[in-house]
């Protein structure tokens, strides 16, 4: 299952990263050899009336027994339906765009083509901190080594760490995407059509309908990222509480302050993902993924890569997900650690 920020992106980015990984799947050895195997096997488009169609069996004659043929015969038996073997990826323009993607029916993509699945959807095909989630997927996540050239081949990734990597990296993009695409969700597409099947106008219902979906997503995340930066601001305003045993609720969503006690203990714990930054420079760190692929290692701890975007997504108020020190405070009070 891809993380939740995959499934709060608008239904064009993540319709982007989907067909970026279908390519993907395209390019690799033997995909065209599965994709000829399928065409060859029965289909419902009736390209081929000789094997798709049965003809009434003419009048008279004896009747034929039920039993499937070994020769050759004049009549049709019904086609089995198509085994394992292959998979079906059709061209990224043509694919239908409601088709829910079935990962363990997909190939994994080799390390080596996700640079170009980076270009697809316009990212930048040498991002070491993407590469190396990339690079924790493919290993299994207990892999201590980095991975090296001649390993690349070996190590693959799936589809569920595709979207929870991409869909974070898209996401400060998604607006934009959203706002200028002229696509809309399978589910506004099928009222759509209920509404012209009963003779009235759907024009207003589809476009109601995609705004009420973006905005939707949007809304949360806008009312959730205030509610985080608020308290980040009132965090650091150098204002010290009279009592400093007592969590003030602040006027923003209800995210508390710290006192002195709380603040001493949150930095303690985030100097443990920097344990070579000065207490100067403490302050200004941000907890990357990186950073959690560091620590799980030291701990022994496996931990895939949408369950790291989603921990950070939890309690990040910026726009790359890394967890800034105010934000860290807050996961600790959620957490009741401090």
């Amino acid at each position: 299952m891809a993380s939740a920020t995959f499934f709060n992106l608008s239904v064009h980015t993540q319709r982007r990263i989907d067909k970026a990984y279908l390519k993907l799947c395209e390019s690799l050895p033997g995909h065209a050899h599965k994709r000829r195997k399928i065409d060859d096997g029965p289909t419902n488009s009736g390209r081929d009336a000789s094997f798709t169609e049965q003809q009434p069996f003419g009048g008279g004659g004896f009747i034929i027994e039920d039993k499937p043929s070994l020769g050759g015969g004049d009549f049709i038996a019904e086609d089995p339906p198509v085994g394992g073997g292959g998979f079906i990826v059709d061209d990224s323009a043509n694919a239908p765009d409601d088709v829910e993607l079935d990962s363990s029916q997909l190939p994994r993509v080799p390390l080596d083509r996700i640079p170009q699945g980076l270009k697809l959807l316009d990212l930048p095909p040498d991002d070491a901190q993407a590469l190396s989630v990339f690079e924790q997927a493919a290993s299994g996540w207990d892999d201590d080594q980095p991975v090296e050239s001649d390993e690349m081949e070996q190590k693959a990734v799936g589809l569920d760490d595709w979207r929870a990597v991409c869909g974070i990296l898209l996401e400060p993009h998604d607006r934009e995407y959203a706002d200028s695409s002229e696509e809309e969700s399978p589910k506004s597409r099928k009222n759509i059509q209920g509404k012209e099947d009963d003779g009235s106008d759907g024009y207003d219902e589809e476009h109601a309908s995609d705004e009420d979906y973006v905005d939707e997503s949007f809304s949360r995340q806008r009312r959730r990222r205030t509610t985080r930066q608020s308290a980040a601001m009132e965090s650091s305003d150098g204002h010290e509480d009279e009592d400093e045993d007592m969590e003030v609720e602040s006027n923003a969503g209800g995210a508390r302050r710290l006192n002195k006690r709380q603040k001493e203990t949150a930095l303690q714990d985030f100097a443990n993902f920097f344990p070579d930054a000065s207490s100067e420079e403490l302050p200004d760190k941000k907890i990357m993924i990186s950073d959690i692929q560091r620590v799980a290692k030291l701990l022994k701890e496996k931990i895939k890569a949408e369950d790291i975007v989603e921990m950070l997504e939890a309690f990040s108020t910026s726009a790359d997900k890394s967890v800034s020190l105010s934000d860290f405070e807050q996961m600790m009070l959620a957490a009741k650690l401090a």
